[in-house]
């Protein structure tokens, strides 16, 4: 392997998941009244009981996950093209794992990466779980998720300082 690229490994937890978007969940909830007055925190709350909701969004979010950190997958057999087992179909995800090859100039984002994918898959969690719930209200978590996807591409391409290129004048 090339000095200048090492791989890492993004191990993400579903329960971790799960306490981000229960957070958001609660806010959402709490904040929000029925027609009558009535407080929706009952109502507008991610619990275990959505498990099978919540397993089903991971696996739809993944293919456009993996489409963006393609460039960045190792090839190799130890490494499988997806983070997800082959018989994941069957059985509840526990944890994710995505294994990417960075440049150097992007060993110091390790950290910011894992944060955006967690925030990405609360997100994705949080809004197709409220197109079941309240649907006028998805769309603004629907783009939070997508300006996570945006934000872990930047943090991908990411240089500590700009390409110089000399200018040809003819």
């Amino acid at each position: 392997m090339n000095a200048n690229v090492k791989e890492y490994l993004f191990c993400i937890d579903v329960h971790d998941i799960l306490l981000r978007a229960s957070t958001l969940t609660a806010v959402l909830g709490a904040s929000r009244t029925d027609g009558q007055g009535m407080l929706l925190y009952d109502f507008l709350r991610l619990t275990d009981d959505d498990g099978l909701v919540v397993q089903q969004l991971l696996r739809e979010s993944l293919p456009e996950l993996h489409s963006r950190l393609l460039a960045y997958r190792p090839r190799s057999a130890y490494h499988p093209d997806t983070p997800l087992p082959a018989d994941a179909d069957t059985r509840p995800v526990a944890h994710i794992d995505i294994v990417l090859q960075l440049p150097r100039p992007a060993f110091d984002v390790a950290a910011d990466l894992n944060e955006s994918l967690l925030d990405y898959w609360a997100y994705t969690v949080v809004g197709g779980w409220l197109l079941l719930k309240k649907p006028d209200e998805a769309a603004l978590f629907t783009a939070r998720a997508a300006a996570c996807l945006d934000r872990i591409t930047v943090l991908l391409n990411k240089r500590r300082r700009p390409i110089l290129r000399r200018p040809r004048w003819f």
